[in-house]
């Protein structure tokens, strides 16, 4: 938690608790749908067992807590995916639908590849893409941690998504596209 002048007021770090008992889980890949308050609806990307797959949580900002009973999965790895988690910050579009970059690593190759949901506001997910950024090319397979493109930021500028994102840990890439573009790559999921 930062101050107004950007001083670190608080550290911390989530705890996922059941009743009694709290426990500190490897947690990667997340990003806040909604604060309210002290109460957050989040994206996030728990360990559980080397099990990586993209859950929904609520969150208490004060005491830093995940309640166990607010978590439930919505992503999970395809049998050609070794891992799937979240990419990017969440983008409001209306009062319900938000967009996220979410990522796949491949077993194949061990490649990152990218594509994009649509979620409610609880966290629900709508819809989903395919792939939309795969590694192509010298610069994206090349680099401390090759065939990798991965989601930092998701920005919504007038007409247009702009991704952020780091290819193979050497350089920044951006993509853009029409908003209207990325939004017709999604399917409606049942």
């Amino acid at each position: 938690e930062l101050d107004g002048t950007f001083g670190v007021r608080r550290r911390g770090y989530f705890t996922t608790v059941d009743g009694k008992e709290s426990v500190v889980l490897s947690n990667k890949d997340s990003a806040f749908i909604k604060i309210d308050g002290n109460n957050a609806t989040m994206l996030t990307r728990p360990d559980f067992q080397g099990e990586a797959l993209c859950w929904r949580a609520t969150a208490d900002l004060d005491s830093l807590t995940i309640p166990e009973e607010s978590m439930e999965p919505i992503l999970a790895p395809e049998s050609w995916e070794e891992k799937v988690g979240w990419s990017t910050n969440t983008v409001k579009l209306s009062e319900d639908e938000y967009l996220v970059g979410w990522h796949a690593v491949l077993k194949e190759d061990l490649s990152y590849k990218d594509g994009l949901a649509l979620i409610d506001r609880n966290g629900k997910l709508l819809a989903i893409s395919d792939y939309l950024l795969a590694p192509q090319g010298l610069v994206e397979n090349y680099g401390d941690r090759p065939l990798v493109i991965f989601g930092d930021g998701l920005v919504r500028y007038e007409d247009y998504l702009i991704w952020i994102g780091g290819v193979s840990d050497y350089c920044i890439g951006i993509f853009i596209a029409g908003i209207e573009e990325a939004l017709s790559k999604l399917r409606e999921v049942r």
